[in-house]
């Protein structure tokens, strides 16, 4: 926080209110500053000003200064920071380099412009754009970032680099200037670009520089100016030494990235100076080419004698053949293999010294490519790719049969028009401008571009166009060779999006956005940002996709893409993670309150009825949100932590949301070993049935008793169901436990078999029996058989809620249960949504009121009237009914009415579950007539009034 901010304003320093100081404890320059020692001074990059999180405008280049303030005794009390206006330094660094030809930038360590001739190029990393040289020329930006010193020739002119760095002034005792660099965390270094435009060079055509320009040497002038520095240090080296040694070293690296050869001859053609081209070109090093003439690099004394002329000419007084002169002649290479050679002279003149320039080309290649060519016009007629043919104006002079097939076509229709009849209006007039001037440069330019076809459908082509030169160099024509690559360009976008997005909702999938989320990590490590990651799960998406089909689940998946899409900025990301999981990565995140009214906003949208297949469907959405840096620095950290944040939100009762919190991680971990202890539990029976007793009040005795699980924890002692039992559903340990309970309940029945508790029956709660958690079959028979208990001592209860949800799987289960002649009892009937349809379809013996009911029914008359019309359903389907949850006499005496059809309770107001020592007791003590008598007591009362 801002303690005090003091501003230079125009009448001195000015101190700005209390109430005007803003926090910035976020900004990145306190994260760097935070480890320096005192006396060290961080210096942040170049970027704009930001005030209250937006960019100031107009823009205010600004550099920062930020040290530790130390109190009396050496403590840091906190950071001073001076904010340096840099637009005076900019302009300054512009002004020193306005007379020089070409274009001047400056550039920060990623390729972006902080100072560029264009102003809408600049400052591109804070306005979230691509506007950078790294963008538009990644080839030139890989070699200018991998040296301290460039220079490059690319197809778009000269690019000369230097790397450097910001520097504080010392001034010491005797009064010198000393620059030491600054303290660190790490380096921002700046990069000078000179950029000399090929066009710009083209203009320059003055004296020797013309002609040699036409023979495709456009840096010529630089090479004249390479040489002049050359000869000049020679003479006066005594003379401005240091800077001539490094305007030396650097135009010699310039002569030395030339592919032609380069010689600088005496006035009588001895070779002074060559560049490594030209020792390639003979075969011959440096100092063997100096003690011989350039002449003598010739085959025959006629191409000697002409040469020699040439140069005989270029001595005479200023005329118009002072322009260079170029011919062909024929070399050797190391005294023995001859190539064609053409030399272009010009002279220039040091003080009172008469000079030559030779500029060297093999024509090898060149006359192969013409050889080519003839015999290319031989299959012009067979070729399978297209062939046009223009003049040197770009004018069609001839296409071949394969063109015709291509573009629709026929060659009247083409010829003597330009190429831009096929001209497709999607690619822009600066693609052309490109193409033509890599032709012009290199005389040959490849890639793809789109064409628009006779009847204007539009079409993808590889196309090579390269020149035709006769044998003095001049251009004839151009040449276009092309193939239809549509297909193959939509098979890999078709390819692409496979890879990259989910077919069915054409979101990101989870490569795709695991990429971007690494992306918004390295942006917000560099620049402080923060983010955050929602991960979405679908509550009831199973049920749907069960009973109306994958196709149904498939249209919701759809929908449910479109809705949260609508909810979200387009600089976010919105991704398909797995099955009905979505992930959402969020970019500059200022407040967590924006976050939840996006989650809440999320959470009603995906609440609202979707209408799949003209029916009425349900479901919602439980987000887990996590947040970077706060709860994690890595990829797979944030999703683990979003992930568990979310699991927290369906724990909390679903369709809500959750931050990831330390609490929060604290209770998954505890979660976690929860589920290890689980399965140790499983194995080495750490856990026990406890026995409720079922009383039927009318007949005064118990008639059944359910079997209840708990788990006698060695170090946390006895841990109650409704903890272990929701983990062992998600992880699918419900199987083993389940199978756990049907045993030993199995085993305890055929125990009681010759005892007075014979006729005993248990009912045993069953959630696993749909999909791959459920119980096998052939497990319940083998049990059946291996205990020898009768199967109609065994109730299997299950919840109406679970029998709803997928109701053909549930059918076939409780019809197998019912085949083996097992009874089938629906627990906490009321809850869920079944119907009077539904029930008569399932083989259902018992219905059990749900608790919540009997508990509120002497003070609801909405339950009372809800449970009295459960009992008179089952009356009229012949189902028993049991009442559970029936804790005191009122509930007791709510029942009474209803005693024929509901006379078995289930509560603590008979017992409550006990492990079967005390539920033997229990059944053994129980007076059956005195406890009916008290009842019937009650009852009589209440009848006498």
């Amino acid at each position: 926080m801002e303690r005090i901010r003091v501003n230079r304003g125009s009448e001195g320093p000015q101190t700005t209110p209390h109430r005007e100081l803003q926090d910035k404890s976020n900004r990145y320059y306190f994260y760097e500053a935070r480890n320096l020692s005192p006396k060290e001074i961080y210096i942040s990059p170049l970027d704009l000003n930001k005030e209250h999180g937006r960019i100031e405008t107009p823009v205010k280049p600004t550099i920062r200064l930020t040290t530790p303030v130390l109190n009396g005794v050496n403590e840091p009390i906190g950071f001073l920071v001076i904010n340096y206006l840099a637009e005076a330094m900019l302009n300054e660094f512009v002004a020193q380099y306005k007379d020089r030809l070409g274009h001047i930038a400056l550039l920060n360590d990623e390729g972006f412009w902080l100072y560029h001739h264009d102003p809408s190029m600049r400052w591109g990393f804070m306005f979230d754009n691509d506007l950078s040289l790294a963008k538009n020329l990644p080839n030139a930006w890989h070699q200018i970032n991998s040296a301290d010193y460039t220079q490059q020739i690319t197809e778009h002119g000269i690019l000369t680099s230097l790397k450097t760095q910001p520097y504080l002034l010392n001034i010491t005792q005797d009064n010198r200037h000393v620059y030491e660099n600054v303290t660190y965390s790490s380096g921002y270094p700046w990069t000078v670009v000179s950029h000399i435009e090929a066009t710009e060079l083209e203009n320059v055509k003055a004296g020797i520089l013309h002609p040699l320009l036409l023979t495709g040497i456009p840096l010529f002038l630089t090479i004249q100016i390479t040489f002049y520095v050359i000869a000049r240090h020679r003479t006066q080296a005594a003379r401005q030494q240091n800077r001539i040694t490094e305007s030396e070293m650097r135009n010699r690296s310039l002569l030395e990235s030339v592919a032609d050869g380069i010689m600088m001859l005496d006035s009588t053609g001895r070779i002074l100076e060559a560049n490594p081209s030209a020792e390639s070109m003979f075969g011959l090093t440096l100092n063997e080419l100096q003690s011989c003439a350039i002449s003598d690099l010739l085959t025959s004394s006629h191409d000697a004698i002409r040469l020699l002329a040439r140069m005989q000419q270029l001595k005479q007084p200023i005329t118009s053949e002072e322009d260079p002169q170029t011919d062909e002649y024929t070399a050797k290479y190391a005294g023995n293999k001859e190539f064609p050679l053409k030399i272009t002279l010009s002279r220039f003149s040091i003080g009172n010294e008469l000079h030559f320039t030779a500029s060297l080309t093999d024509l090898t290649e060149q006359r192969l490519a013409y050889q080519e060519m003839i015999l290319a016009s031989e299959v012009f007629d067979t070729a399978s790719e297209g062939i046009l043919v223009t003049d040197n104006k770009a004018i069609i002079q001839r296409v071949n049969p394969a063109f015709t097939r291509l573009t629709g076509y026929q060659p009247d229709e083409l010829i003597g028009k330009k190429p831009s009849i096929l001209r497709s209006y999607l690619t822009d007039n600066s693609f052309y401008r490109m193409m033509w001037q890599s032709i012009d440069n290199t005389g040959r330019w490849e890639g793809e571009i789109t064409n628009s076809i006779k009847g204007g459908a539009n079409r993808i082509f590889d196309l090579s166009i390269f020149t035709i030169r006769d044998d003095k160099g001049n251009i004839t024509h151009y040449a276009g060779i092309s193939r239809d690559i549509t297909e193959e360009k939509e098979a890999e976008e078709q390819i692409h999006r496979h890879a990259y997005y989910d077919g069915l909702t054409g979101l990101p999938n989870r490569t795709l956005f695991l990429e971007r989320l690494q992306q918004a990590i390295n942006r917000g490590s560099r620049y402080h940002e923060r983010f955050a990651l929602f991960f979405i799960d679908l509550d009831r998406f199973k049920s749907v996709n069960d009973s109306l089909g994958h196709d149904a689940g498939d249209l919701l998946l759809q929908l449910v893409a479109g809705r949260i899409s609508n909810l979200i900025r387009e600089t976010d990301t919105l991704a398909r993670h797995a099955g009905d999981e979505f992930s959402l990565l969020l970019h500059n995140i200022k407040r967590d309150d924006d976050l939840a009214v996006l989650a809440q906003k999320i959470i009603t949208a995906l609440g609202k009825t979707f209408m799949i297949m003209e029916r009425e469907v349900h479901i919602g959405a439980s987000i887990g949100i996590a947040e970077y840096p706060d709860d994690g620095r890595e990829a797979d950290t944030l999703l683990r932590n979003a992930d568990l944040a979310m699991y927290q939100a369906k724990y909390s009762g679903k369709e809500t949301y959750r931050f990831f919190s330390e609490e929060l991680n604290t209770a998954i971990q505890q979660h976690v070993r929860l589920e290890a202890d689980l399965r140790k539990a499983i194995s080495e029976e750490q856990f026990e049935l406890f026995y409720q007793p079922l009383v039927d009040y009318q007949h005064c005795k118990i008639v059944s008793t359910e079997a209840l699980i708990r788990w006698n924890h060695p170090e946390h002692g006895r841990i109650p169901p409704d903890k272990f039992i929701p983990i062992c559903e998600e992880t699918g340990l419900i199987r083993p436990l389940s199978e756990w309970v049907i045993h030993h309940a199995a085993m305890q029945l055929a125990e009681w078999r010759n005892t007075d508790l014979a006729h005993m029956s248990i009912s045993i709660n069953l959630s696993a029996y749909r999909n791959r958690h459920a119980v096998d079959k052939a497990f319940i028979k083998d049990t059946i058989i291996e205990t020898g208990v009768s199967p109609a001592l065994m109730t299997f209860e299950i919840t109406e809620s679970l029998m709803m949800e997928n109701t053909a799987e549930s059918l076939e289960w409780l019809t197998f249960a019912k085949e083996l002649g097992i009874s089938v009892a629906v627990d906490d009937f009321g809850t869920g949504y079944s119907s009077l349809s539904y029930l008569k379809r399932f083989p259902v013996d018992i219905l059990k009121i749900d608790r919540a009911f009997i508990a509120d029914m002497n003070v609801n008359s909405e339950d009372e009237a809800l449970v009295m019309a459960i009992i008179a359903m089952a009356k009229s389907l012949n189902m028993k009914v049991i009442a559970e949850g029936v804790e005191n006499h009122q509930q007791l005496d709510m029942l009474r009415d209803r005693q024929d059809h509901c006379s078995i309770i289930q509560g603590f107001l008979f017992a409550p579950p006990m492990p079967v020592d005390q539920f033997h007791s229990f059944y053994r003590d129980f007076d059956f007539n005195r406890y009916c008598q008290k009842l019937h007591s009650r009852f009589g009362k209440y009848s006498a009034n």
